[in-house]
């Protein structure tokens, strides 16, 4: 379960991008965190997929080295 506090920081971010009308801006919002949430989760399921069950490391490299430990 994600916090309140990170996913109204994800709904800002997406609102510095895009415009979105005033009167249906909760729907909108409520539609567009769920499918933020089906997104990672498939992203997830596919590393586990390629990654984990097939007993590999991805490839660390570049500004991706320093998170290879967590």
């Amino acid at each position: 379960m994600v916090p309140e506090r990170k996913k109204e920081w994800l709904w800002q971010e997406l609102k510095k991008n895009f415009t979105v009308p005033v009167e249906s801006e909760e729907s909108i919002k409520r539609w567009t965190l769920s499918k933020m949430a089906t997104q990672m989760q498939t992203f997830k399921k596919n590393l586990t997929k390629s990654f984990i069950k097939k007993g590999k490391m991805p490839d660390f490299i570049g500004q991706l080295a320093k998170q290879k430990d967590h």
